[in-house]
């Protein structure tokens, strides 16, 4: 699998990688894999958020699947915060998905997390010890398993996760798998 290379952006006296969108678009591949959907881009390039960059891809006719937290959507924001006690500063607008064709949801049980988290798959382990004792911390996992189990915003997917105990909403459909186109 290819790896386009990032770009180095200059920002408070370092320099950080970002996708470079450029780069993307020259290359045209057929499909694209772009991670961290809800991303705030660097200071001085095209877009403020990745999924803007999306956006610009998919009119240029190149397909994406990407990757999304369901905590960074825009109208979770608010409920996300009184459970977890963390407001979710990268989100993004709920009509986004109303673009994609196909939406997979994969989840993880608690301990796969934390495991993921340990072992850095996910953040560097600085980061990732504060997300263990911030948003990810024990039991927030749990209290957010309602949007698991089907109480989704406009009924983008309805899914019955193994752990969801009976819930006062409508019982699911089968999984609905989308992706980007």
């Amino acid at each position: 699998l290819e790896i386009l290379p990032r770009i180095k952006v200059p920002y408070r006296g370092q320099s950080l990688e970002e996708f470079d969108l450029d780069g993307a678009l020259r290359r045209r591949p057929a499909l694209l894999l772009v991670d961290e959907l809800a991303h705030t881009n660097a200071p001085g390039l095209r877009h403020q958020k990745r999924w803007q960059d999306v956006q610009e891809i998919l009119e240029a006719g190149i397909d994406v699947w990407t990757t999304l937290n369901v905590q960074h959507l825009e109208s979770l924001n608010d409920p996300v915060a009184r459970i977890t006690g963390v407001r979710v500063a990268e989100t993004i607008p709920d009509t986004v998905l109303d673009l994609a064709d196909e939406i997979e949801l994969i989840d993880l049980t608690p301990a796969e997390l934390r495991t993921r988290l340990v072992d850095g798959k996910i953040y560097r382990p600085d980061v990732a010890h504060r997300a263990l004792e911030g948003f990810f911390r024990e039991g927030n996992w749990g209290r957010c398993a309602r949007w698991r189990c089907g109480a989704w915003p406009n009924g983008w997917i309805r899914m019955l996760h193994p752990t969801c105990a009976p819930a006062p909403f409508p019982a699911p459909g089968p999984p609905v798998r989308r992706f980007w186109p």
